[in-house]
């Protein structure tokens, strides 16, 4: 809605629309592991997901029938989108309890808080999100990966994120209730041997719409397999105290690790060629899959086995 034009402009924008991200997601999560059974966490976050997934489909849908109401009318399409957070917003205040420390324990000074975060039990978590955030490229990258290799791809390019979309909306639950039977850290190294998987398909000489729609198919089972099973993992390695920081620990350190991962394969794809760089990002990944299973083994949790 605000009239913003050049690079500068929308940058400025799209900083602050992400700045809003990453205030919400830690103390969101928080919300959810407070207020959940420790041994029910994995399907708990992944009810949000596949909730605040069905949000992300139906928005699109909602702007398309905007436009076909109103031609051009991209105004009213901010104003309805306004309407909604604003909605959003009250139900938060007036309908969802503010879970604060529990009286007569006094809030962690700085330092101890610094120290929380720096405990052994975080630290090996870490370091392998850190490590397969490191290869795990950015989905714009891998959609056009798929339309450079196939015509289907490329008609139909606005609705591959929507393909995603919904088979992550439909293996959330699913995946989360997995976690909490057989343990998070096994469902979060398998979600990303689907990643793998995903790309030895997108980068194989292999064509029609089917092997889209497999690729599609795999990186929707990669993110409900990981985005809400990271945080029931990590939720309740630490006391309650600090767990929104940890929570918002892990999450920066996959969002510093993807960005890497983007500039790297970016730069990859521009000197070698799209297959080239998926196979070298599929054969780092690949390694890196056992080392952070080694990381993550043994890590336990309240309730059953991480």
């Amino acid at each position: 809605m605000l009239p913003v034009h050049g690079m500068a402009g929308i940058s400025a924008v799209i900083t602050v629309d992400r700045l809003g991200k990453g205030l919400r997601t830690a103390p969101r999560d928080k919300l959810i592991a407070d207020s959940s059974d420790p041994a029910q966490l994995g399907r708990a976050f992944g009810v949000h997901r596949a909730l605040d997934t069905l949000g992300a489909a139906l928005g699109p849908l909602v702007a398309f029938a905007l436009l076909l109401a109103v031609p051009r009318g991209y105004d009213a399409i901010f104003v309805a989108a306004f309407a909604f957070a604003v909605v959003g917003v009250a139900v938060i205040v007036l309908f969802v309890p503010d879970r604060k420390t529990a009286p007569g324990q006094p809030r962690l000074p700085i330092r101890r808080l610094f120290a929380a975060l720096a405990d052994k039990r975080l630290r090996k978590p870490l370091v392998a999100a850190g490590l397969l955030g490191v290869f795990t490229v950015g989905d714009g990258f891998l959609y056009l990966s798929l339309q450079h290799r196939d015509d289907f791809a490329t008609k139909l390019f606005p609705l591959l994120y929507v393909g995603t979309n919904v088979a992550y909306l439909v293996l959330a639950i699913p995946m989360g209730r997995l976690a909490d039977r057989i343990g998070r850290a096994k469902v979060l190294i398998g979600g990303h041997v689907a990643l793998l998987t995903g790309y030895l398909v997108a980068a194989a000489p292999l064509g029609g719409p089917q092997w889209t729609v497999v690729v599609l198919l795999l990186l929707g089972t990669f993110y409900a397999a990981t985005d809400g099973v990271l945080p029931a993992l990590i939720s309740h390695l630490l006391p309650a105290e600090v767990r929104g920081s940890a929570i918002a620990a892990a999450q920066t350190v996959v969002v510093v690790a993807r960005l890497l991962s983007s500039l790297g394969f970016g730069v990859l794809w521009a000197s070698t060629s799209r297959a080239s760089a998926l196979l070298t990002v599929a054969i780092l990944l690949t390694c890196a899959i056992p080392v952070a299973a080694g990381l993550l083994r043994g890590i336990r949790t309240v309730g059953r086995a991480a």
